[in-house]
């Protein structure tokens, strides 16, 4: 109150006063400082943090390479994440893996294979396409989905395959087998690189591409091939889990990759 009767009052409302007008034009020069500060501040190119670059002396080799890394090839990890999504909907999967290859597609984001999406991953593994019997860790254990039987009813984590209705990308296979490709690209196929136990549809004429999905599965059966996937191909996808860690082996601190995955 005193603050408010000895210095503010007199000094801010009161009208008529010239050291009330004073201040009221310091006032607003000090405001129209900050404001030019704040502009200029946004406007001006500034480093922030430390590079490799501030490590090395400038004529150093070292720093050279480090300033051509900064300018010229500088990257940042980006991470995207989806809400509640019912993924056992087999449109609403395709969507999801759509979303994620409308980014990679973007001038900003570096190419990247479909596959290292965990949800399109785990599609395959479901399949007959699935490569994970070829190189498991135990020759005794069966690795791919269409192997892992769920005991509620005796089925197994076979998944299916959809005419790509939403223009997917396809894998990309190269003419001459012995030819490397620098991209997989995507993880549909067409008709004419597809398993035969895979087409499952009695008529496959009209159809030119087809893009991995799990099928008539419930929240159980989804839960429960999620886990063996982790399980026996190592694969994360930072899921949902309902246990901080997986089962204790013979080594000290360290555990499966067995968690229930929570959906």
């Amino acid at each position: 109150r005193v603050f408010y009767e000895y210095w503010y009052h007199p000094l801010i409302l009161q009208a008529g006063s010239k050291v009330t007008k004073f201040f009221h034009i310091l006032m607003w020069l000090m405001a129209g400082t900050l404001l030019g500060l704040g502009i200029w501040g946004l406007v001006e190119h500034r480093e922030v943090g430390l590079g490799l670059e501030d490590f090395f002396p400038d004529d150093n080799q070292a720093s050279v390479w480090a300033t051509m890394r900064t300018e010229e090839l500088a990257s940042w990890s980006i991470q995207m994440n989806w809400g509640e999504v019912d993924y056992l909907n087999t449109t609403t999967q395709m969507k999801v893996i759509k979303q994620f290859e409308d980014v990679v597609a973007t001038p900003h984001v570096a190419e990247l294979d479909t596959h290292f999406f965990w949800l399109a991953n785990f599609a395959v593994w479901t399949t007959h396409q699935c490569r994970e019997n070829f190189d498991r860790e135990d020759p005794e254990v069966l690795a791919c989905g269409v192997n892992q039987v769920y005991p509620v009813d005796n089925s197994t984590c076979t998944g299916a395959w959809m005419p790509n209705i939403l223009q997917l990308r396809e894998k990309v296979f190269a003419e001459d087998p012995d030819t490397c490709v620098a991209y997989d690209g995507g993880v549909c196929r067409p008709t004419s690189q597809m398993h035969n136990e895979d087409l499952i549809l009695n008529n496959t004429e009209d159809v030119g591409s087809w893009c991995p999905v799990f099928d008539s599965w419930d929240s159980d059966k989804f839960s429960f091939c999620l886990g063996k996937w982790r399980e026996l191909t190592g694969s994360d996808g930072r899921l949902v889990l309902k246990n901080a860690t997986g089962s204790r082996t013979d080594c000290d601190g360290e555990y499966l990759n067995d968690e229930i995955v929570q959906v």
